[in-house]
């Protein structure tokens, strides 16, 4: 395609999109590209790089093409891009870096609210000028509005879009809106938010994303299907047993629990992702490449399938899922699940549709298994080798294969299974395969909607899984607890033998008679503490030779010369995986390697080990040259991958090198057991080498290893610019109340704020800012905070909490967990300042947060006291503590610093020496009124707490530390607090507000310098 035009097939269906009648007629005029939610993850990960890659390759050019990021946050062109910078990569340009300054000139930023007119409005003037700039009439671009935003403020954008923004001109003109799943979370929310969009936008216009669509094997589905002459015979009932689409991820829901606990496994994958691959797997030859034939072929698929019975489902748990603080101790959501679809129609009456996703899993990937029927009459014997199977690997390491049986090389007439292998690594190589967004953000441009989900598609797939998933909503049916790294539950691999209509007693004894089966052995737990060397001998021996893949994990009786025997009647053996086996040395391992290439054996060519073998640098340049790592053209040139307590066990279809866990910057305690497992080693105080260990309670409870999540964190926080904590010694200070209206104040100079209320056991946050009793909104971006304005959003676990006067009462790793999970999940967007509120006293919350926040840059912090010495007492100890840990102290805050109130707020009380009292209040203000009327202005004043001390002032001096200043006791600053609002609202809190007025001025000048000057 040149850069100069568009070439687009006409299609009937589209005409009311403004399509020309005439075929492939060039679109001419300006492209606009309107990201909005520019500044979250979705688009800086996903979709700025897809476009900049369409860039890169000559289908977006500079001279017709214009893109305009569109969020709350208030920064400026530059600033946009160099957040987007470092995510846009190029390996298909000559000059990637000259690549990425041009393409983002091309970006525009606008700041608005998602649901206001103002910021819409000036949106389309912007985009009106770079029409006008483009010698393009104005109004009559091509606007295509990409929604990487939460699904609750779809309606919202979508109406002012309509309003403000649509292409003016019918003259080959388009507007396009683009929206991520979840579209819905069952059928009535789906049809609403279907309902609410469509009464804008007809559905011509509208673009479902899912990204299971762009990817590159999913796409080759109707190429394979249609154009290959041999499978049209085969693709049947007649022929075919059954058809299973797994997913399959390794890992758990790492920290995102909370959202996933609101979806689950089907709703997340199985209802979107895999039931699109089912429809392209089983719909009828369309009658052309048109999207609507397309589509029209793939709900007649989902209006076939028979509803789902109870008995054809198994759902799994993995254990320890909630174990995460922000999922209920009683959920009852699957992580796990196996799905039999049948399909009523003539071709495939009868064959089940197996759909499988899990998460903590013993592998990840991404596959379709075609599985054909047996022959008839086999004269070969050849069951035992396994049925003929065409694999689609979707991800990783994508491939097609097929399973054949065919004659064993030798003198004798024997069969082997073998595979025709089509891997795109191998066989493209050099070929850059592009990534799922980026293509169907260019079907969007081109108008091609056949990779998109129509209406009534996505009404058919949720009509489907709608009843299943209010039965488990309900608690009618319960996940089964799988152990993590596992293959899920045992009743999902029965109930999948089941519908292939395979006898268990028939399969155990192929099992036991079938060497082939015995290629790969993984012994973990539940036999790794019995297992000796003779039993590990005579098990591997079943293998008849052909064991390829060992895996011992924890295996603490296994010695060295077991395996050496192992190794020396396994001459097949290339993959082995030891972590935790404390017996085994990294010289015995070195020995047999040895061994092996003075007998000229290929020998171990995969290998994971633990961090106990204490690996030197010298041992580790002997293993690599060993293992063969140095050598370029091993194993397809994959380069060797070195771990930190990862997956610890190997499987034959693994394809990495040599994975080496490393015990980097760790040391054995000089009074260690022998055999000790090293104190960063998952197994460090619980294995057997570490009883009657003097460290082992310290091994058994301290952190392994770095912790993955700070990654997350500094990620989730780079766009916040400011971090600042509010500290004090002791509860009842007013620290809250002074968080709550520094926030208010921050958010009233136009600054976009964050408050984070981590003060997990008295969540006041909420009731101080007038959001008791809202909810917290999850999506595909993380959880959204709740907002008391647009520039002002709140996230506390007092939205979490079933009854606010509920007592929490959690331990310090719960507690912990839920703040890790504020700073790595919550969605903030863009962030001038993130107010965060802190628990009193310099509790482990406090090291939590500061672990936590200091590698993103903690700006410092604020602590707030009273002038009482029992106060002060404890705000030494915070001032120290922020010294220790390398926190800026930006000041200290005197609060309750005396009573100030207007003399006309005051009572006026004659009390008796009985106790008895008088209210002459009206008698005094009417007295003053009448003989001194100039009294009704003052304010009066009185101690509260003995201040002869000194003071915060004084205390400060002595710590060298800022004294920011003193706010008085002012009951109408209580007030406000109660009624969630600012004190500086309204003209109430007459001696308050200019105190804290002048505070945050303060703060302003000594720190802030730069965003004054931006406000100014």
């Amino acid at each position: 395609m040149g850069s100069g035009q568009w070439c687009l097939e006409n299609r009937d269906s589209l005409r009311s999109d403004s399509f020309s009648s005439n075929e492939n007629v060039p679109e001419t005029g300006c492209l606009s590209i309107i990201v909005l939610g520019a500044s979250g993850d979705l688009a800086k990960k996903k979709t700025f790089p897809a476009l900049f890659h369409l860039y890169c390759q000559g289908f977006l050019p500079p001279d017709e093409v214009h893109i305009f990021g569109y969020a709350r946050t208030k920064i400026s062109d530059d600033e946009l891009r160099n957040r987007i910078g470092g995510y846009l990569v190029s390996d298909r340009s000559a000059s990637p870096s000259e690549d990425v300054s041009k393409f983002l000139q091309l970006i525009k930023y606008v700041s608005g609210s998602y649901d206001a007119a103002e910021g819409f409005q000036l949106l389309d003037k912007e985009i009106a000028k770079h029409e006008t700039s483009k010698s393009s009439q104005e109004g009559s671009s091509r606007r295509l509005f990409y929604l990487a935003l939460p699904p609750s403020v779809y309606p919202s954008v979508s109406r002012m879009i309509r309003k403000y923004c649509m292409s003016k001109s019918d003259l080959g003109r388009w507007t396009r809106i683009v929206v991520e799943k979840p579209f819905g979370k069952d059928l009535d929310s789906a049809e609403e938010l279907s309902s609410q969009i469509g009464e804008l936008f007809d559905e011509p216009q509208i673009y479902r994303i899912d990204h299971y669509l762009g990817k590159e094997l999913v796409q080759n589905l109707l190429v394979l299907r249609f154009a290959n002459r041999f499978f049209l015979p085969l693709w049947n009932r007649d022929n075919i047993d059954n058809v299973q689409i797994v997913f399959r991820e390794d890992f758990g829901t790492e920290g995102r629990g909370g959202y996933f606990d609101e979806y689950g496994i089907i709703r997340d994958i199985i209802q979107n992702h895999l039931l699109q691959v089912l429809c392209l797997v089983a719909m009828e030859k369309p009658v052309s490449l048109k999207p609507e034939h397309i589509r029209d072929e793939k709900v007649k698929v989902l209006q076939s399938v028979l509803p789902i019975k109870d008995e054809e489902v198994v759902l799994g748990q993995y254990e320890g899922y909630r174990d995460d603080p922000t999922v209920p101790d009683h959920s009852n959501t699957p992580t796990f699940a196996t799905v039999i679809l049948r399909i009523h129609n003539e071709r495939w009456e009868g064959v089940p549709f197996i759909l499988k996703a899990g998460k903590a899993l013993n592998s990840r990937k991404a596959e379709i298994r075609v599985q054909f029927k047996d022959v008839p009459g086999d004269i070969f014997k050849c069951k035992k080798q396994g049925r003929n199977e065409f694999v689609i690997r979707l991800q990783p390491s994508e491939a097609m294969y097929m399973k054949l049986t065919v004659k064993q090389p030798g003198l004798e007439m024997s069969t082997v299974q073998s595979e025709l292998d089509l891997s795109y690594r191998q066989r493209y190589q050099g070929v850059t395969i592009p990534e799922a967004y980026e293509r169907l953000i260019l079907d969007t441009i081109r108008g091609d909607q056949q990779h998109f989900v129509r209406r009534d598609e996505l009404k058919a797939a949720w009509e489907i899984f709608t009843p299943l998933l209010h039965r488990i909503d309900n608690g009618e049916m319960k996940p089964i607890p799988y152990q993590p790294g596992s293959r899920g539950p045992a009743e999902a691999d029965e109930l999948s033998a089941k519908a292939v209509e395979r006898v268990c007693r028939s399969l155990r004894d192929a099992v036991r008679s079938d060497p082939l089966m015995w290629r790969s052995i993984h012994i973990e737990h539940s036999l790794s503490k019995r297992i000796v060397d003779d039993a590990l001998l005579k098990l591997t021996s079943r293998a008849q030779g052909s064991l390829e893949c060992l895996s011992l994990v924890g295996c603490v009786k296994i010695t060295d010369d077991g395996v050496k025997r192992v190794l020396e009647s396994n001459p097949r053996l290339t993959k082995l995986s030891v972590p935790e086996c404390t017996r085994l040395s990294i010289e015995g391992i070195l020995s047999n390697l040895r061994a092996f290439r003075s007998a000229g054996s290929p020998g171990i060519k995969y290998l994971r080990i633990g961090g106990s073998f204490g690996v030197t640098e010298e041992q580790f340049k002997e293993l690599k040259f060993l293992l063969g790592a140095d050598n370029p053209t091993q194993l397809g040139a994959q380069k060797p991958q070195f771990f930190r307590q990862g997956q610890l066990h190997l499987m034959c279809d693994d394809d990495r090198a040599i994975d080496i866990e490393l015990m980097e910057n760790e040391e054995i305690p000089e009074n260690a057991n022998e055999h000790c497992p090293g104190p960063q080693s998952e197994s460090a105080g619980k294995s057997d080498a570490c009883q009657g260990c003097p460290n082992q309670e310290v091994c058994a409870t301290a952190p392994k290893g770095p912790d993955p999540d700070l990654v997350a964190i500094a990620e989730r926080m780079a766009t916040v610019k400011h971090k600042i904590l509010v500290l004090s010694g002791k509860g009842g200070v007013g620290k809250s109340t002074f968080s709550a209206q520094l926030s208010f104040a921050l958010a009233a100079k136009d600054f976009q704020v964050g408050l984070l209320d981590i003060d997990i056991c008295g969540p006041s946050i909420p009731k101080m800012l007038g959001l008791e009793g809202q909810d917290i909104h999850q999506s595909n971006l993380g959880w959204s905070p709740v907002y008391v304005e647009s520039n002002l959003g709140v996230m506390s676990i007092g939205f979490m909490l079933p009854d606010p006067d509920e007592a929490v009462i959690w331990r310090g790793p719960r507690k912990n967990g839920l703040i890790k999970q504020f700073l790595k999940d919550v969605y903030w967007g863009e962030l001038d300042f993130l107010v965060v509120d802190a628990p009193p006293g310099t509790s482990d919350e406090h090291i939590s947060i500061v672990q936590f926040l200091q590698a993103t840059g903690i700006d410092g912090a604020i602590i707030v006291t009273t002038p009482q010495q029992v106060s002060l007492i404890d705000v030494r100890k915070e001032v120290s503590f922020c010294k220790k840990v390398g926190v800026p102290v930006l000041g200290v805050v005197e609060n309750m610093s005396g009573l100030c109130q207007p003399l006309t707020d005051f009572r006026f009380l004659r009390i008796t020496e009985t106790g008895e009292h008088t209210d002459l209040t009206e008698k005094v203000i009417e007295y003053m009124r009448e003989k001194a009327p100039e009294m009704l202005d003052l304010i009066a004043a009185t101690e509260v707490f003995d201040s002869s001390g000194g003071g915060a002032a004084k205390m400060c001096k002595e710590m060298g530390v800022p004294f920011l200043g003193k706010v008085p006791l002012d009951p109408q600053l209580c007030k406000a607090a109660e009624e969630g609002k600012s004190c500086f609202a309204e003209q109430k809190c007459r001696v308050s507000a200019p105190a804290l007025k002048n505070i945050i001025e303060k703060l302003m000048a000594n720190y802030w310098r730069e965003e004054m000057s931006v406000e100014q």
